[in-house]
């Protein structure tokens, strides 16, 4: 290896952050109401970002042809359905005083879609390209009434069921309409080198929401049916009204691409989206557009916006808002120009004034900007000698030391008025999101999130005889509680919470959050939310293992599904009751393991009752099925296992459990299996 190849490693650092904060001031800035040109400080930037609608087909084709080609690899895409976690009761609201227990959902009132759905007369279950509608009034009768049959390439996994009249099926299938893209020869960056690409025929992911009365289980009628291209993100429903959040995988839209720009565009009902319900926040990043559907089971009218919006990994809905979060993967927050001033001086004078000329360039872009400097810089380590280098690289250590940035994952925010469907604000904070339940909107209309994030906490460099210093950040990761209010203005905000330590689940309750954080022992954090500017530790507890899954009992009590330290399914209960000061007061080792890990509307819990539903795989017993726990009392026993293969669901109808899988309903009595009913 050359001399000047190896002096390139003492500044890779400084490059990859000078190259890549050049790109996240470009593209990534959302506070262009300010034009700031800095990646977000530790609590986030300001966000009352301004959204602006095309005012004509030719001007939305316009943007797109100057902005498709955008740069959107720093993020993440979901292009299914990501694992949820969370609780809720529903009671029915017939005349009849059936008391059910359904879909086990995050906010009272809002339902999630999900592959089967249960009412007091109805248990539906979606599988593969068909629907199975069964009675279930009284339970003992289970019996199947009918199957509605969807296209051979359809899918089905998210059913609404509103009431026991209305059936919301949201399925995906292809559009199939785009002809073979021509072979093509691209030159690369290396000389004389080519890829080639090979013709392809590609249809778009096409998902349809079909809307059915069965009011006649024995014979559902279909009302009305949308569709639109993309795969849903997630779905959630208010009263008879269906929200759908929709995109299409980047791949699809940068790699495959479509004859002429217009391809592009999301596809509602087989046309393009109208301009005046298009949304872009002009100076942003624009990413894909991600489509909002919504749809009143009740009417058949459908209203929808488009907005132009990182890849959604995320979503929380409150009863007056849509949040959509995105995560990027931007390095440090650092001031790069400062960066630069510190170690001009250590460059020999030519290079130094061949910096100043390359930062007084107008009119290139921040990427060659950077390009050019870097390659400055790289080509100065090359002539510069060990001592020289050594003193810039303790320059360089006292820069970061002194900055002591984040690095790493960005949470981007994005809210969206349930009125209107229209996006009314945007920030972006350091750290990422792990679920849903990292989420909440206040009483106050205030965002709050639980992040991990990843710091700087100082800068290691060994010195190779012979050869040159090599310069390593120092990260860890940091935990942090950020409030903002209903402009996404941050508020307040709680700092290196568990240094070392990453979230494994959260739950808020009232003014207070629980968080599980776990390295090698569980601490449970109970944090005070009731001053937004200055949310604070209460108090915490240390068990061993971890809790992947928090459910609230009551205000006092809270469930935790996770691992014990011998790594077997474990449900804690903990007292909160005196949050300064919160308690193990008990726990059960329940099996193997349980979907509820990483999906939470596998839970199930019966306030009622105190009855609770844990699907798990017992390996020592050979049992595969459904956990009945009962709470009381501070205490947790177990009444039963109910044996079902796969069982991944388990609900309530009084005294009832109904256990689901994809291919069996059963219904029980204690442990009593009393009616079943076989979906084939």
């Amino acid at each position: 290896m050359s001399r000047n190849s190896l002096y390139v490693t003492v500044l890779v650092f400084i490059v990859m952050a000078s190259s890549i904060a050049f790109l996240v001031i470009r593209d990534y800035s959302l506070s262009n109401q300010h034009a700031s040109t800095t990646t977000p400080t530790s609590n986030g930037t300001g966000s009352t970002a301004l959204f602006k609608t095309f005012s004509s087909m030719d001007e939305l084709l316009d943007f797109l042809s100057k902005h498709q080609a955008s740069t959107t690899s720093l993020y993440r895409v979901a292009t299914t359905m990501p694992s949820a976690t969370a609780p809720i009761q529903l009671a029915s609201t017939e005349a009849k005083s059936t008391y059910v227990v359904g879909t086990n959902i995050q906010v009272e009132g809002i339902d999630e879609g999900d592959y089967v759905k249960i009412s007091d007369k109805l248990v539906v279950v979606a599988k593969g390209s068909q629907v199975y509608v069964l009675t279930i009034n009284p339970p003992e009768q289970l019996s199947l009434a009918s199957v509605i049959n969807l296209t051979s390439n359809a899918y089905a996994d998210q059913l609404f069921l509103i009431g026991n009249s209305k059936l919301v099926i949201i399925s995906q299938s292809t559009l199939e309409t785009e002809a073979s893209l021509p072979e093509e020869k691209v030159t690369t960056t290396a000389p004389g080198s080519e890829v080639r690409i090979l013709p392809v025929i590609i249809g778009r992911p096409l998902t349809m929401i079909s809307v059915y009365d069965v009011s006649n289980p024995k014979s559902p009628a279909m009302l009305w049916s949308f569709n639109s291209t993309g795969l849903p993100v997630a779905t959630r429903s208010i009263g008879s009204s269906v929200y759908v959040v929709l995109q299409e995988p980047i791949y699809r839209i940068m790699v495959v691409g479509f004859p002429g720009t217009s391809g592009a565009l999301p596809l509602i009902n087989n046309e393009p989206p109208l301009p005046s319900k298009t949304y872009y926040a002009p100076g942003e990043n624009y990413g894909i557009p991600v489509v909002v559907l919504r749809i009143d089971a009740g009417t058949g009218m459908m209203d929808y916006s488009v907005v132009f919006a990182p890849p959604v990994e995320r979503v929380y809905m409150s009863g007056a808002n849509l949040y959509l979060f995105s995560t990027s993967y931007e390095w440090v927050n650092i001031d790069v120009g400062k960066l630069i001033e510190r170690i001009k001086p250590y460059l020999p004078d030519e290079y130094r004034q061949a910096v100043d000329k390359i930062l007084e360039i107008a009119g290139i872009s921040d990427e060659l900007r950077a390009q050019m400097v870097s390659s400055v810089l790289q080509e100065a380590m090359g002539k510069m000698s060990n001592e020289q280098l050594k003193a810039m690289v303790s320059e360089i250590e006292k820069f970061y030391a002194e900055q002591g940035g984040f690095i790493g994952p960005l949470t981007h925010a994005l809210k969206i008025s349930l009125d209107k469907l229209q996006p009314s604000s945007r920030n972006k904070y350091w750290g990422r999101l792990l679920d849903q339940f990292a989420i909440n909107e206040d009483s106050k209309g205030n965002l709050i999130l639980a992040l991990t994030a990843e710091k700087i906490t100082s800068i290691r460099t060994e010195y190779v005889p012979g050869g040159p210093p090599y310069i390593y950040p120092e990260v860890q990761s940091v935990n942090r509680v950020v409030i903002s209010d209903k402009d996404l203005r941050v508020l307040g905000s709680l700092e290196d919470l568990a240094p070392g330590e990453v979230i494994y689940s959260s739950r808020f309750i009232n003014n207070m959050l629980y968080l599980v954080t776990y390295r090698q022992v569980d601490p449970l954090f109970a944090v005070d939310l009731s001053d937004p500017s200055n949310p604070r530790i209460l108090g915490y507890l240390k068990v061993p293992g971890f809790s992947e899954y928090l459910h609230p009992v009551n205000s006092t009590m809270l469930i935790g599904v996770g691992y014990s330290d011998g790594l077997t399914a474990k449900v804690s209960l903990f007292d909160v009751s005196n949050p300064a000061e919160p308690r193990e007061v008990d726990a059960l080792e329940i099996g193997y393991s349980s979907p509820v890990m990483y999906d939470h509307k596998a839970f199930n819990y019966d306030a009622r009752t105190g009855r609770a539903l844990v699907p798990i795989v017992d390996m020592d017993k050979g049992l595969i099925g459904l956990v009945v726990l009962k709470i009381d009392n501070g205490k947790i026993s177990l009444l039963y296992k109910l044996r079902h293969d796969w069982c991944d669901r388990g609900f309530f109808i009084d005294d009832y459990i109904v256990s689901v899988s994809r291919d069996l309903v059963r219904v029980w009595l204690n442990d009593k299996m009393i009616a079943q009913e076989e979906l084939s």
